[in-house]
């Protein structure tokens, strides 16, 4: 039987499907046959005999045809499974070459691109920190909020005093140090016994309870010049000393 190279596996399959099916079902209706045969045999008729003979014999042609049918394409699907692999891996091949090219093209094209898409942005960036720093030290040495806090980085806490306040509170007088507050309500004799039978006066003193100074809130980042690191992308020295000599665009003044 011709086949052509270009059916697809999943195409052979799909025949492989049918012809089983169709070798079950001749397969199936012999065996119904056979199984009536004894039945056949006790009508004595010679035509009906020789006609389910017949029957029997050609569901086995076709059973047999569908055996042969499925050998061949078990045989088709295999050539083209085999060629599908082939084809998978060429493509896969093809394609990996595609991909590395298109990398190496990106690389050269970065490679390419430093003087205007690296190093013009990192001196910019370099000089804008310098200038950022120097208002730094101005805004310092005047009192004033410098760019950190001006432009919202950072936010200064809340300074809060709380001042000093009196207190009043009550005690008993010690009379024998000057009228001090004391918490025992009895004197003491001259020969250091507790004298219970005087009561000391209760009044009324003021003490004062200290203010305090706290800071709440705010909140602090680090700055721009201490965050940013821009090493230069092509430098004397780099390649050959393995970029030991690096030397940072945003130097930190």
């Amino acid at each position: 039987m011709a086949t052509s190279r270009t059916r697809t596996a999943e195409r052979i399959r799909s025949d492989i499907a049918a012809a089983q099916a169709e070798a079950d079902a001749a397969n199936a209706q012999i065996q119904a046959l056979m199984a009536g045969t004894a039945e056949v045999l006790r009508t004595g008729d010679d035509d009906r005999h020789a006609a389910h003979d017949a029957e029997i014999a050609r569901m086995g042609r076709v059973a047999a045809r569908c055996d042969v049918r499925l050998a061949d394409l078990a045989d088709e699907l295999a050539k083209a499974e085999a060629r599908e692999a082939e084809d998978r891996e060429r493509e896969e091949a093809e394609a990996k070459v595609r991909r590395k090219a298109e990398a190496e093209a990106k690389v050269a094209a970065v490679v390419e691109g430093i003087p205007e898409g690296y190093s013009a942005h990192a001196d910019a960036i370099a000089a804008f920190l310098v200038e950022w720093s120097e208002a730094e030290r101005l805004a310092a040495e005047h009192g004033i909020p410098g760019p950190q806090v001006a432009s919202g980085r950072s936010i200064p806490a809340t300074k809060v005093v709380t001042p000093d306040r009196e207190q009043p509170f009550e005690a008993y007088v010690n009379e024998a140090q000057n009228g001090e507050p004391t918490q025992f309500p009895h004197p003491y004799k001259p020969d250091g016994t507790i004298d219970r039978s005087k009561t000391r006066e209760v009044r009324t003193f003021h003490r004062t309870i200290p203010g305090s100074t706290r800071h709440e809130g705010g909140m602090v980042r680090p700055g721009l010049v201490q965050l940013v690191n821009l090493p230069k992308a092509l430098e004397d020295g780099w390649h050959a000393q393995g970029a030991t000599n690096n030397v940072n665009h945003a130097r930190r003044p």
